[in-house]
């Protein structure tokens, strides 16, 4: 007889499947959602045990699909997608729905008619349909958006983010080649990357859509201590190669020292806003002898009840 680790079981049994939910239960398998499979490896040594669902504590969706169709084209169905259940979190920000989540198909169109999800201090809704046989879309979007759920997707580029984005956003024609209008705008954002190392802080402003179109509209903040200035705009014309243009205007930002030490980029060292300094080395074997002199030296001048010749941080 094998025992279930305790990460498995629930902490409350109950008879009522509601019971066993959080708040009753924050850990174990969902109601009657057991292990499914359980299969041995070719050694005869490991288990491997596979569950119906996801465990309490790892998040929980729980949704179902019921349609109809008098034929095989999409603008036959009728039906109904509903997730009664959203428990998820993105790097440590939970995400939870107000009201169950529904798409209703009905008349050649999936209607959304509820999908209102929140997180800490956030929103998001979504309202409007999509043609099923054309798939033309009439889509808005409103909301507040914690910038931490992006961080997942940046860790190939060995970097955080933070803040706030508030898109007012509406979404027209073909899903193919949609036309979107409206504008986000930026809350104190911030953006950390480890290589080159980089912070941008407190960025604020707006990005202006206009169907194909986005431009970047008073958006600044600061990077590694000094004033940025960002703007410029992309374009996403149908059939035609998409046009990005970013400018950045930099005033007394500090950067890291030169990759290729002690060899100074000549573009550098020709440009009159860059002032360069030399890496500042404090764990070469000449610094720390130097630091145990002076220390050294007003040991002695101390006990001695001479003055010290070296000042100290209290």
């Amino acid at each position: 007889k094998l025992a279930l680790p305790a990460r498995f079981m629930p902490e409350k049994e109950s008879d009522n499947p509601q019971g066993e939910l959080p708040p009753t239960n924050n850990r174990g398998r969902q109601p009657n959602r057991g292990m499914e499979g359980l299969a041995i490896s070719a050694d005869g040594k490991t288990l491997f045990g596979i569950m119906q669902s996801p465990l309490i504590q790892d998040g929980a969706l729980d949704a179902s699909l019921e349609v109809t169709g008098a034929s095989r084209r999409l603008d036959s169905l009728t039906g109904e997608l509903r997730i009664d259940r959203l428990e998820m979190s993105a790097t440590g920000v939970p995400v939870r729905q107000q009201a169950p989540t529904r798409i209703v198909a009905d008349g050649g169109r999936a209607r959304i008619a509820s999908w209102d999800w929140t997180s800490e201090g956030a929103r998001f809704t979504v309202t409007g349909d999509v043609g099923l046989a054309d798939l033309g879309a009439n889509l808005a979007a409103d909301g507040d958006i914690d910038l931490r759920v992006l961080s997942p997707f940046l860790r190939g580029l060995h970097a955080t983010t933070s803040g706030t984005i508030s898109p007012h956003l509406s979404l027209s024609g073909p899903l193919s080649a949609p036309s979107l209008t409206g504008d986000a705008t930026i809350s104190g954002a911030d953006l950390r990357l480890t290589s080159p190392r980089l912070f941008v802080s407190d960025l604020n402003g707006r990005a202006i859509f206009t169907g194909r179109t986005l431009r970047l509209s008073s958006l600044a903040g600061e990077v590694n201590g000094g004033a940025l200035v960002v703007g410029g705009f992309a374009s996403f014309a149908e059939g035609r190669p998409t046009t990005v243009v970013v400018t950045a205007d930099i005033a007394g930002a500090a950067l890291d020292v030169f990759r290729d030490e002690p060899n100074v980029p000549d573009a550098l060292l020709r440009m009159d806003n860059v002032v360069l300094a030399p890496h500042m080395g404090t764990s070469t074997r000449e610094v720390r002898e130097e630091r145990a002199r002076k220390f050294l030296t007003d040991v002695r001048a101390h006990f001695a009840g001479r003055p010290l010749t070296w000042r100290y941080a209290s």
